[in-house]
């Protein structure tokens, strides 16, 4: 997967989020903000958490995917 560039001429047309843990150490928020805003021109939709939500808080994770994904 690494060894071929991207096969499409751009990302398919899907509705994309930036769901980021405040509590993250290794990637810090306003890095993630920066970088969703510059290579994405999109805000970041803050969790609460560290770097692995989907260890440490499953549930909270899982309710937040559901309401963005009902959100569209």
């Amino acid at each position: 997967m690494f060894a071929e560039p991207w096969p499409l001429a751009k990302w398919p047309d899907a509705p994309t989020r930036v769901l980021v843990p405040s509590g993250d150490r290794l990637f810090p928020l306003d890095f993630q903000r920066r970088i969703a805003s510059e290579r994405l021109a999109l805000e970041i939709d803050e969790i609460p958490g560290g770097h692995l939500p989907m260890l440490a808080r499953p549930r909270e994770l899982a309710q937040r995917l559901v309401e963005l994904s009902a959100a569209g």
